[in-house]
């Protein structure tokens, strides 16, 4: 027997041109209660070039980008990529936060860094960035578990929300209660590999979207999938392309995640 129709793909013109901010929004509707994740990816699935994400996008990208933190209430990154990417606070223009104050949504999303060991520098731009053109952010959370050292989490404590979730690991789908508990349920996760490939194997994830660019990294490159541990059960998740836009040489697909099946 055939199998239920498959939805169409919806094919808009390009990112950051011909589609403006209010559009690109729309066609990015975060939905509640969602974790959506967003990363840039080579042709052969690296995810850096030189510890850096950023060559790999572009002004089509970086407007994607913008648009995605913007719908979210909760920015999730791991503690290695806050690092190497410098993470501070997540900013929005005020055109943005009028739209957000709209949706029902604080002017700013929150930054939260998943870190097991806490190791983290009280004195990064991440605790204590600010700008006389943007209200003041929310108060950044470190999401991390007791086999995190005491002091250190204390020390955190002095500058950020810390929330110790789990024992010897972090529990995310616990985390995941807590964020949205603490800032709202719309939920953005820009990586690392590590922490896509946790969230992943847990069955967290409702959506992934890739900016697609035109490189090959070549051999030595971090990859999407470096660090992910097997998912329960060998259960792979099933993906649905949604959407498919392109810009500035790049393609940009949306997948929604289906149930996992082997």
């Amino acid at each position: 027997m055939p199998g239920a129709a498959t939805p169409p793909i919806e094919l808009l013109a390009a990112v950051g041109s011909a589609l403006d901010p209010v559009s690109l929004e729309q066609a990015y509707a975060h939905r509640p209660g969602e974790l959506r994740a967003n990363f840039a990816v080579s042709l052969d699935g690296a995810v850096e070039l030189d510890g850096h994400s950023g060559p790999l996008g572009g002004d089509a990208d970086r407007e994607l980008l913008t648009t995605l933190r913007a719908l979210a209430d909760v920015v999730v990154v791991g503690a290695g990529t806050a690092r190497a990417e410098g993470y501070g606070p997540v900013w929005v223009s005020q055109a943005r936060r009028e739209r957000r104050a709209a949706r029902g949504q604080a002017p700013l999303p929150t930054l939260a860094v998943v870190t097991r060991s806490a190791d983290l520098d009280p004195g990064a731009r991440l605790f204590g960035e600010a700008r006389p053109d943007q209200p003041e952010p929310p108060r950044p959370v470190v999401v991390t578990c007791l086999a995190a050292p005491e002091w250190r989490r204390q020390r955190l404590a002095e500058v950020a929300e810390v929330l110790v979730v789990g024992d010897a690991e972090v529990d995310l789908p616990g985390a995941l209660v807590r964020l949205r508990e603490l800032a709202g349920g719309r939920v953005l996760t820009e990586g690392g590999p590590r922490l896509l490939g946790d969230l992943v194997g847990a069955g967290l994830l409702d959506e992934l979207c890739l900016t697609h660019s035109p490189l090959i990294a070549g051999p030595g490159r971090t990859r999407l999938t470096d660090g992910w541990v097997t998912p329960p059960a060998g259960a792979l998740p099933e993906l649905r392309l949604a959407a498919l836009h392109a810009g500035g040489g790049q393609l940009f697909a949306r997948y929604r995640i289906g149930t996992a099946r082997r």
